[in-house]
């Protein structure tokens, strides 16, 4: 503890005063803060951070994991957000239609280079089981299935490792296809390659059955949001 004015917070006489802090704001700001010094002054240079003491040691070890992610890849280009249309009432069709007029207009608009879009289908918790190859599995963390277009891997700049990736053949009226991360292909795998793995989705449409999925690409793994770990 330092003497006379250079005490440490919050060692001060009487209460502390009062700020603003949000630590989900800091894990998620800090991330982005390295790719932009990473990017400005290139890969060679070792830079110190001295983690604030408000973050719990959990939520310290959080952000040590997050800075050691995706090296290599430059996270700080991508703009990505929630959109949904407002109230309940929207019909498929209208919501059809205001996702068609956002993407057209962020298409010609000049700040972005690509536009793609994914969205959130289901996901299983560690209590469940995903079928794989007729084979009930579990995993050590939250398995998520999301949908994405044509343009997602190729916007985010990730090539396939293995396999492919989505081709305009994969229509909605041909054999279900799917892309995994590395860390889930390992899983599946078995120390064998992912690719053909046959996967059940732990959903289905109303009076159907569930679709089962074949495996035909891998790509990176790669940890857009410090809170959520587990690889694209």
């Amino acid at each position: 503890m330092g003497k006379g004015t250079l005490f440490y917070e919050p060692a001060e006489k009487g209460l502390p005063p009062e700020s603003v802090w949000s630590t989900e704001r800091y894990l998620s700001t800090v991330p982005s803060l390295f790719a932009r010094l990473r990017k400005e002054f290139g890969p060679d240079h070792h830079f110190l951070h001295d983690v604030h003491h408000r973050l719990t040691p959990i939520e310290a070890g959080r952000l040590g994991k997050a800075l050691d992610l995706n090296t290599g890849f430059e996270t700080s280009r991508l703009l990505s957000s929630t959109v949904a249309p407002a109230g309940r009432s929207v019909s498929l069709a209208r919501a059809d239609q205001f996702f068609d007029d956002l993407l057209n207009r962020l298409k010609v608009n000049p700040a972005f280079s690509a536009v793609a879009t994914s969205t959130f289908s289901s996901s299983m918790g560690t209590q469940g089981a995903i079928v794989i190859n007729g084979e009930r599995r579990q995993f050590p963390s939250e398995v998520a299935f999301t949908s994405v277009d044509l343009e997602y891997f190729p916007t985010i700049g990730l090539a396939p490792v293995e396999g492919r990736a989505f081709a305009r053949e994969d229509a909605a009226t041909a054999p279900r296809v799917a892309v995994v991360s590395e860390s889930f292909g390992r899983l599946i795998g078995k120390g064998e390659t992912p690719l053909g793995r046959q996967i059940t989705m732990p959903f289905n449409r109303i009076g159907q059955p569930a679709d089962v999925v074949s495996v035909v690409g891998v790509v990176p793994d790669l940890v857009a949001d410090v809170n959520v770990l587990q690889a694209l």
